[in-house]
């Protein structure tokens, strides 16, 4: 089952798979309809007792999501957004994770390259994170240097995670964790080779 941005399969074993692939995009972004798709995809996960839980993975060729649209960041302000309005889609976002954290089925994520701001929200949401080990693949949240906060959970989910001091390091200074040292700060549980994702 196809939505526009996300492939719904389920397998014998009542793994459902939640593939995204934004058409004509080199890169998966959380765009409204991408959040949209997310939404009603959990929503199938958690009402059918046939599906044990979920993977979430790409079909970009090196990169899982790159983060928020940040055109609609950017024109906000000229469509005339209320702040009203930036918070509902804000905590749009962030009550989509949390739905997904909290629906009773686990979600894995298999993350085959770059995950970063959004992608990597949406990853440490999910409750187990595999990490392709490849040259490509970073994990980071580098809103901070474009003036803005992760804004849907990172900066209460990463310090949860691996501490406040060590998730400081990640949200305020915008670095970037390749594979090995992502499992080593305890971000990642595992890292696999790309073929074994």
């Amino acid at each position: 089952q196809m939505n526009n941005t996300i492939q719904y399969t389920v397998d014998k074993d009542g793994i459902a798979t939640l593939m995204i692939d934004l058409p004509g995009k080199s890169m998966n972004v959380l765009c409204d309809e991408m959040i949209s798709d997310l939404s009603a995809c959990i929503e199938k996960v958690a009402a059918d007792e046939t599906i044990r839980g979920a993977i979430i993975a790409s079909g970009k060729k090196t990169a899982f999501v790159a983060g928020a649209d940040l055109t609609e960041l950017v024109t906000a302000y000229d469509r005339g957004v209320t702040v009203q309005e930036g918070y509902e889609w804000s905590k749009g976002l962030s009550s989509v994770f949390r739905r997904m954290e909290t629906c009773g089925k686990p979600f894995a994520v298999a993350i085959n390259g770059l995950a970063l701001g959004g992608g990597l929200e949406l990853c440490l949401a999910c409750h187990y994170r595999v990490m392709a080990d490849h040259p490509k693949a970073q994990l980071g949240l580098p809103e901070v240097s474009i003036g803005l906060l992760p804004g849907a959970g990172g900066t209460r989910r990463l310090p949860r995670l691996i501490g406040t001091e060590k998730a400081l390091g990640v949200i305020l200074q915008g670095k970037k964790l390749r594979p090995q040292a992502a499992l080593e700060l305890g971000v990642v549980h595992e890292i696999a080779p790309v073929d074994e994702l």
